[in-house]
């Protein structure tokens, strides 16, 4: 028998007549596998979802007991209905709503059609262990956020995500990253900080859209050589990590001031983009830094008052980041950075700005307005 298409109106006026035997069974019957905080949570899913395709502030007059019902009913059948063809959910939010994997078990989405074109998914801020079966299967998603929950292994929920351009996993308790990472060959942007993990797949290596990863925090103690191939790289965060061994060739690096202080056993060799930002040293030197391939350096936020001479010999810089320093003159081989179109400042480095126009007067100054 087709299915009868969804009446709005008519499971409303249900819903407001004294029918209070269907409601109190179906209510007692789900309170026995779900916590209070979980039925408000579904109360909350349901009325996000419910407001994508009609009007909820009716929902407000409904008693609790069938608030609950329908929340639960919207959940677990609100994919069945006969929704307009048109209607497309993209993203959904459900990020600190204590949420942990045995309560996804309980639903049961017999139907994906008004998943299929989800785009973004947050789930930040739960209590989960592992990726909900159905949110792993969205071959649409370009964004997930799983950071600050309880995942310990990523391994084979990951691989259906083809289309992921945004990964958020960090502050979890993962240990390793799982292989199939490398299968998502459009990922621009993988955040794994503040986790315990150990090693690194060789499948990263594959990942040359990536653009943005961040690693800190970790127990990495050799960084290996096939981080070279990735070219895209702008941003590679690996500061409180305990390196043991040299870097191999990098294109881009963010280090904390024990690493960079280590800089002459770790090396560090034709890096191009050097992030060393709020840095917790006075002064900085270069002398460690090998090669001149350096294309950007971020010092923002470093207490230190001048740049030191050797700065000079980086000739193919072209993007200096001086925000939140305290640096009042310009070194002696400032005058030699003959390739350096961009210095960015803020508002209050007026004396700054003016100082890199008399020295270097084709340069331009960009003010940071947040």
């Amino acid at each position: 028998m087709a299915s009868q298409p969804f009446n709005m109106d008519r499971f409303r006026r249900s819903l407001l007549e004294d029918d209070a035997d269907q409601f109190s069974k179906t209510l007692v019957s789900m309170t026995n596998v779900l916590s209070q905080a979980e039925l408000e949570t579904c109360i909350g899913m349901a009325e996000f979802i419910d407001g994508e395709l009609f009007d909820v502030g009716w929902l407000e007059n409904l008693p609790y007991s069938r608030r609950v019902v329908v929340a639960l009913w919207m959940m677990d059948e609100i994919l069945k209905l006969d929704v307009p063809s048109s209607f497309r959910l993209e993203h959904v939010d459900l990020k600190c709503q204590s949420l942990d994997t045995r309560f996804f078990k309980h639903l049961s989405f017999s139907s994906f059609r008004t998943l299929s074109d989800l785009k973004t998914v947050n789930l930040a801020r739960n209590q989960l262990a592992s990726i909900p079966h159905f949110f792993s299967n969205i071959h649409s998603l370009v964004e997930l956020d799983l950071h600050d929950n309880c995942l310990n292994d990523l391994t084979g929920q990951l691989k259906s995500l083809t289309g992921l351009r945004e990964l958020y996993v960090d502050d979890n308790k993962l240990c390793d990253l799982p292989c199939e990472l490398g299968d998502l060959h459009d990922l621009e942007v993988l955040d794994a900080q503040r986790n315990a993990i150990a090693a690194l797949p060789e499948s990263l290596s594959t990942l040359m859209h990536l653009k943005w990863l961040n690693l800190s925090h970790n127990r990495i103690e050799e960084i290996p050589s096939f981080m070279s191939n990735l070219q895209s790289l702008t941003y590679f965060d690996i500061r409180d990590n305990p390196l043991s061994s040299t870097l191999p060739k990098l294109h881009s690096v963010r280090l904390d001031a024990r690493q960079w202080s280590d800089l002459d056993r770790l090396k560090l060799e034709d890096v191009s983009h050097l992030n060393l930002s709020f840095i917790d040293l006075e002064t900085l030197t270069f002398q460690a830094l090998t090669g001149n391939s350096l294309r950007s350096l971020n010092i923002a936020g470093s207490p230190i008052c001048s740049i030191p001479d050797e700065i000079g010999r980086f000739t193919k810089l072209k993007h200096l980041d001086l925000r939140m320093t305290r640096i009042n003159k310009l070194c002696k081989g400032f005058d030699q950075l003959s390739s350096l179109e961009t210095v960015l400042i803020e508002e209050e480095q007026g004396d700054l700005a003016l100082l890199i126009r008399n020295c270097l007067p084709r340069v331009k100054i960009k003010v940071w307005n947040e």
